[in-house]
This record gives C-alpha cells, sequence and structure tokens, in this order.
C-alpha cells in the first residue's frame, strides 16, 4: 500500500510543473558589408563603469573623430535596458554650433552586455565628423573617467538641423560605444 501512495506523490507532484518553454533562436549579429571597416569611440566597451543617473541627454563624442566616408553600425555596453540613439555631427566653421548630419533610430538595448545595430542606410561622415547619443530616459550606456578625454554633455534637447554649442559642458567621460566606419574612395557616391 505504501508504494501505491509513492506513485501516486510522485504522479501528482509531477501535474503541477509547467513544461520549459522552447529555448529562443539567438538574434542574429548585423553583418557588416564587406570592406575595411574601422572605429570610433572606446576600445574596450566592457571598461565603463558609472552612469550619473540624469535623464534627456545630448553627448557629443570630441576626441575621436571621423575621416571621409560612411557609418555602417555601432555597438555598445548596455547595463540597463532604456532607450538610445545614435547621431551624427559637425562642427561649423567657428565651432559655435554642431550640425545633424544624421542619426539613427532610437533603439532599446536587446539586452545588458554587447549590442549591435547595423544603420539601415550608411551615413556619409568627413573628416572631423562626430558621433553622440541621444539619452530619452536613463542612461543605459556606462562611460569610464578618462584624462585628457573630452565629451560634451547637455540636458537640452536635440535640436535639428543645429545646435549651440554653448549649451554644452565638457567632461572627461568616454562612453562604451563606438560607431563602425567604412572609407569611401575619392570621388565615389556618398562622398562629401
Amino acid at each position: 500500500m505504501r508504494m501505491i501512495w509513492l506513485l501516486l506523490a510522485a504522479l501528482l507532484a509531477g501535474c503541477g510543473q509547467s513544461e520549459t518553454p522552447p529555448p529562443q533562436p539567438p538574434v542574429p549579429e548585423p553583418s557588416w558589408q564587406a570592406g575595411a571597416v574601422d572605429t570610433v569611440g572606446a576600445r574596450n566597451l566592457a571598461e565603463g563603469d558609472t552612469t550619473s543617473g540624469e535623464r534627456g541627454l545630448v553627448i557629443i563624442e570630441t576626441t575621436r573623430t571621423f575621416g571621409d566616408g560612411e557609418a555602417i553600425g555601432w555597438e555598445f555596453n548596455a547595463v540597463q535596458i532604456h532607450p538610445v540613439k545614435l547621431i551624427i555631427v559637425r562642427a561649423d566653421a567657428r565651432g559655435e554650433q554642431f550640425e545633424l548630419v544624421g542619426e539613427s533610430e532610437t533603439v532599446v538595448p536587446r539586452q545588458k552586455g554587447l549590442n549591435r545595430f547595423s544603420l539601415p542606410e550608411p551615413i556619409p561622415v568627413s573628416r572631423g565628423s562626430m558621433f553622440g547619443l541621444v539619452v530619452p530616459e536613463e542612461e543605459a550606456i556606462p562611460f569610464t573617467k578618462v584624462q585628457n578625454w573630452r565629451t560634451l554633455i547637455t540636458t537640452h534637447r536635440l535640436e535639428r538641423p543645429f545646435m549651440r554649442r554653448d549649451y554644452f559642458a565638457s567632461y572627461g567621460w568616454r562612453y562604451s560605444v563606438r560607431v563602425l566606419w567604412r572609407p569611401v574612395a575619392a570621388g565615389a557616391a556618398g562622398t562629401p
């Protein structure tokens, strides 16, 4: 009789468990188009360890700039799941304004850790163009403090097509983001 009770208990215990859902297929990595690809931004995306907790930031990286070519994608290390947008800007001749050259869609990181996004259409860049971020909510991408690094940050909303330089303050913060770009031969389509 005791054996029957044990079998019955085992059957009842198994009935209360739900089945494990099938594993989700991995998110495919974007395929960067053929050709020489270079990066602008942090070399080590895992080094960022701090966020400011601020909301509604516009961030422009000024220490590393593009050559002549086109931006084709971007990658970053996310520590939170909050939206972020890539922007490409260039300073006017006097350095008083930034012109918005192009921007990505606003994206939400797929997961904490490494995230990569292809740009649906390449964004033309020229020597001295800079990349930045628009962070409408709390920061998703961390930074690390770096001596002699210069990143411009403002809580003023992004303006198009020009944004005044005096809205920004300078910080020695290197964000855990980089933009993938490829040089375009002189005279080729898309070269400024």
